[in-house]
């Protein structure tokens, strides 16, 4: 299993924006593959988003990675846009 995580800052002008969109991304998510998807929001930095989900294979992260990266109507709500849009793949170290 990858666990994928999703950081941006976003821009507080734009948050009744993003709010209107992010139901259908993670609708979007799940139709690629992912599962247990959490929405986060940095308690000491409010406005710092980390998205988080898991998903069975490379190509399946992939796939959102170059998705959510194109999205040129999601990125407006975050300053820098696309650039500052950071997604990470992680897979277990240790199994227990």
């Amino acid at each position: 299993m990858i666990t994928v995580f999703i950081e941006y800052k976003l821009d507080e002008r734009k948050r009744a924006d993003f709010m209107n969109l992010i139901d259908s991304v993670e609708a979007q998510l799940a139709e690629c593959g992912a599962k247990g998807y959490l929405l986060l929001e940095g308690m000491d930095q409010p406005g710092l988003v980390v998205e988080t989900f898991q998903v069975e294979t490379a190509e399946a992260y992939q796939a959102i990675r170059e998705w959510r990266l194109a999205d040129q109507t999601f990125c407006a709500c975050i300053p820098g846009r696309a650039e500052k849009l950071h997604i990470w793949a992680f897979i277990p170290l240790v199994t227990r």
